[in-house]
């Protein structure tokens, strides 16, 4: 399933982790297939998610 099919599917916030990029992303707020929202941290930072949802420690997703 790609990044435009979740919203149409009802998907209210899509958690993307790079590791090779070393980046977490979330999108959120659906809109005509696609996400109007898209925040972007490096791994290790704190990756905030719109209400009601927590954020989201990406520290443990350091590699050693």
């Amino acid at each position: 399933m790609g990044r435009t099919s979740r919203p149409a599917a009802g998907v209210p916030v899509y958690v993307l982790i790079h590791r090779q990029e070393g980046t977490a992303y979330a999108f959120s707020h659906p809109v005509a297939g696609d996400y109007a929202t898209k925040v972007e941290v490096g791994l290790g930072r704190t990756l905030p998610l719109p209400a009601p949802y927590p954020a989201l420690e990406t520290a443990c997703l350091l590699e050693d």
